[in-house]
């Protein structure tokens, strides 16, 4: 429940308007300052595991405090914000967003379902194994994210144009997202057991 709150902090993120813009210095002051408030904050409260709940906390009040960093900025930039209703922008709106929305929901089915059937098959003690080593890949797989985000604006400009500019964007982003696969990839093979180790103690 106290992760589920995050649902509606991210319903009132501003990071998609700094991305369109191309403004990506705010949306990387944003993660570092929420990446760090939830460093500090479980180093400071979290000291076994009886303290799942405020772990829980911390990184959903984190995410909150990341997203209201936004809104001053936005306003300073842009234009105050109004609440509005509007049912025929409600509908434009979902038919241009649907495809967006289905393939995010096939993601997170994707990057899941392994953990889902596994609680099927196996006792909650080896899902969670399962689980933290699989937080190590997805670990992985931020480097590409960030590429991606930083991409993702101008591939969305100059996409409508079908130009030859698009497409050497397109080969530079391939090339980046290959190389930097096949580097990070390499990485945590060679030094999976010691990646492991420092994260999860000889214990696990």
């Amino acid at each position: 429940l106290i992760t589920g709150l995050n649902l509606f902090t991210n319903a009132f993120a501003l990071n998609w308007v700094f991305q369109a813009v191309e403004k990506m210095q705010y949306i990387a002051i944003r993660q570092i300052l929420s990446g760090l408030f939830s460093l500090i904050g479980v180093l400071i409260f979290v000291h076994s595991p009886n303290d799942v709940m405020i772990a829980a906390s911390i990184l959903a009040l984190s995410a909150l405090v990341g997203n209201i960093w936004f809104i001053p900025i936005y306003q300073r930039l842009y234009a105050k914000i109004k609440l509005e209703f509007s049912i025929e922008f409600w509908k434009e709106l979902f038919k241009e967003s649907f495809p967006l929305a289905f393939a995010s929901i096939m993601i997170g089915i994707y990057y899941n379902l392994d953990m889902v059937m596994l609680g099927y098959m196996k006792p909650e003690s080896d899902v969670g194994i399962y689980n933290a080593a699989y937080k190590i890949f997805l670990l992985g797989l931020v480097p590409i994210q960030f590429i991606f985000s930083a991409y993702f604006p101008t591939l969305s400009r100059i996409g409508l144009c079908k130009s030859q500019e698009f497409k050497d964007t397109i080969k530079n982003y391939g090339k980046f997202v290959i190389g930097l696969g096949i580097v990070t990839g390499l990485f945590l093979l060679i030094f999976s057991e010691r990646i492991i180790l420092f994260v999860f103690s000889e214990s696990y």
